[in-house]
């Protein structure tokens, strides 16, 4: 919606929830002598929900469009853990709350500039109202309550859908109300693959169907070699999948080596796409 209250409150809640993220999880210890350093960055604007894959009725949900690329871009501007960054947008829908106290935000050594809009840092400990006389907005996040709100009649309604986004691992143990057993450690082996492609400026059914093409290679590729993937998401950093071997069901002594035989058989794949003129470059890490 581009209704100005419906944009106003939204970003009210969004800046609320970032200070509430701070607040509890910013030098949090993990462990003795290990902590979280949380960057937040908020944007405003039009976004676009894509479900992509396919294989073995598996698929992925990924949110794109404005909003994400402000989001993306205001993370550019952080300069450590801690901060909260906005776009002037978000800037001018909130700053009539008192508490909230913005300095302006430079973009980080190594990034380049997308926009020509400011951003702004929220200065720490903000004395904020930020809660008050917004519809809708309580002191507990709904997501806090969902499972409480979702009957299991009603999961079955739609399980269908449900599960082509649940790993197959973990679909049994929802089925029977058991989701806890599928916590555990073991050891894997990750792959991060960048395609380079801006998905905030996706605005043709072409460039969606290229978007379902790439995934559903990715999903190809790993799927063959017993791998899983894990996320698709878009973030400062680029369009990105995380894939993993090692997870359950399927795990083996070889889970390195597959990982490494996907690698090549995606960079094949991915050139005969033509994405970049350049090198199709990825990460793995083992």
């Amino acid at each position: 919606s581009n209704d100005p209250k419906f944009l106003k409150a939204t970003s009210k809640r969004a800046v609320k929830c970032a200070i509430d993220i701070q607040n509890k999880l910013n030098k949090f210890e993990m462990v003795k002598g290990r902590s979280l350093s949380v960057k937040i960055g908020l944007g405003v604007g039009e976004s676009k929900i894509l479900f992509v894959g396919g294989i073995f009725k598996r698929a992925e949900y990924l949110c794109v469009g404005e909003a994400m690329r402000q989001a993306c871009e205001s993370e550019t501007h952080a300069s450590g853990g801690g901060d909260i960054i906005v776009n002037e947008m978000i800037k001018a829908y909130v700053e009539d709350d008192k508490g909230l106290v913005f300095e302006e935000a430079h973009i980080g050594e190594g990034y380049k500039k997308t926009d020509n809009y400011k951003y702004y840092k929220l200065l720490p400990k903000p004395r904020t109202t930020i809660y008050k006389n917004i519809e809708g907005v309580g002191t507990r996040a709904d997501a806090f309550l969902i499972r409480q709100k979702i009957s299991k009649a009603a999961f079955d309604k739609h399980s269908d859908i449900l599960r082509s986004f649940m790993p197959a691992g973990c679909k049994n143990y929802v089925h029977i109300e058991q989701e806890s057993w599928c916590r555990e450690l073991r050891l894997v082996t990750c792959m991060f693959l960048d395609i380079f492609i801006d998905l905030s400026k996706l605005d043709s059914e072409e460039s969606y169907n290229k978007v379902q093409e790439i995934a559903y290679t990715v999903q190809r590729c790993v799927y063959l070699t017993t791998g899983a993937l894990n996320k698709f998401l878009m973030d400062e950093k680029g369009s990105i999948f995380l894939l993993v071997w090692g997870l359950p069901p399927n795990s083996s002594t070889d889970d390195a080596v597959n990982c490494i035989c996907s690698g090549f058989q995606l960079q094949r794949e991915m050139k005969k796409m033509n994405l970049n003129k350049s090198k199709f470059p990825m990460i793995i890490i083992l």
